[in-house]
């Protein structure tokens, strides 16, 4: 396998007219034969479209604040990340905290390479260790931002009948230079869109619907053994190195996604990356009719005590689906074993029971 396995995302530059309607832009991607290849999607908003984001006061309380560490499966080159929740703490003291980490003297791809080498390094710990800043129920985008502000997104989703944080009501997330969020699909396989408000760029890397089991299969006994889980992909908590893709003939797509921009994933997509500095996201979920022949697939884990809660989670978002059409679709169909955006619990050497819900 050689660097032509790195697949290239489709990036999308609407014109206004195309941007002002959502709900046909969407289905313009969900039905695209390259994105659909690759999983993602990247839109570059047109130059009247570029948005201001609000400012969020430095007194602003981050409430969920995550200590990332890492730690090598044996045998494997897979990179198990641990998750400890420390003390909640103000937007300022995040971004003085953020300052530690940086490394603006160096490129772009000096930045990944020396994130990609922290998250091999079996010996040397990360000192010290950076904090990502998840699921703050707050919105950067101004009220007036027509059509795509994600707090209120429509976009053709059927996903708008009640309101849940995080699946139509957007959280916002503060990064540092080298915070992860690992190899995951969205919860029950939906779609989700993620705008880069300010900041340092984000890496990301996706996984075509072709390789999905191959990648799932990868290792799944020695990781069983590792952490008692024979999903546990769906954790959130796994991050695998370029490399490790390549030596295992498993092809993937990479983008790097700057302010202004967003990511879209499609229905049940693998993917992963990492944050290249101090920034602020947004992200929401997204399901039109389409989405239900993925919803039917999705595999839940059932470790205790989260496994139960995404089990619940899983047959509310059915509801919405109860009234709703399947659409006739051109959508290639492939052979993938859809999985979910898991909240099971994930823990350090020193077991905390935490929830990890980060949203890219």
């Amino acid at each position: 396998m050689n660097n032509n396995s790195i697949l290239e995302v489709k990036v999308f530059r609407p014109t206004v007219a195309e941007f002002d309607d959502p709900s046909s832009f969407m289905k313009k991607i969900e039905r695209d034969p390259v994105c659909q290849a690759t999983g993602l999607a990247k839109i570059i908003p047109p130059v009247l479209r570029k948005h201001t984001p609000i400012i969020i006061p430095d007194d602003f309380r981050l409430n969920s604040c995550i200590l990332q560490t890492t730690k090598i499966l044996n045998e494997t080159g897979v990179t198990h990340l641990l998750f400890q929740k420390k003390r909640a703490m103000t937007l300022g003291q995040f971004k003085d905290l953020a300052k530690n980490f940086e490394h603006s003297e160096m490129s772009l791809a000096q930045r990944e390479t020396n994130i990609l080498q922290n998250l091999c390094n079996i010996t040397k710990k990360r000192t010290p260790v950076p904090i990502y800043a998840i699921d703050n129920v707050i919105s950067r985008f101004p009220e007036n931002y027509p059509n795509w502000n994600l707090d209120k997104f429509q976009g053709g989703s059927i996903l708008t009948e009640t309101e849940m944080p995080g699946i139509n009501k957007s959280f916002s997330n503060y990064g540092m230079f080298g915070t992860f969020f690992g190899m995951h699909a969205e919860d029950s396989n939906m779609a989700s869109i993620n705008m880069l408000h300010e900041g340092a760029p984000k890496t990301w890397y996706g996984i075509p619907a072709t390789m999905k089991i191959k990648l799932e299969e990868l290792w799944k006994t020695e990781i069983f053994n590792e952490t008692g889980c024979d999903l546990f992909i769906k954790h959130k908590a796994l991050m695998y190195h370029p490399k490790v893709l390549r030596d295992n003939g498993i092809d993937f797509c990479k983008v790097d996604q700057f302010e202004g921009e967003m990511i879209v994933t499609l229905y049940g997509v693998l993917h992963q990356g990492f944050n290249h500095g101090f920034n602020c996201s947004e992200a929401i979920n997204w399901a039109s009719p389409e989405w239900k022949k993925y919803y039917d697939k999705t595999t839940l884990c059932s470790c205790r005590p989260y496994g139960k809660k995404l089990h619940a989670l899983h047959e509310l978002l059915g509801k919405f689906l109860e009234n709703v059409s399947l659409e006739p679709s051109n959508l290639v169909e492939t052979e993938t074993s859809p999985a979910s955006h898991s909240h099971c619990p994930v823990v350090d050497d020193k077991p905390s029971r935490i929830k990890p819900i980060i949203k890219d």
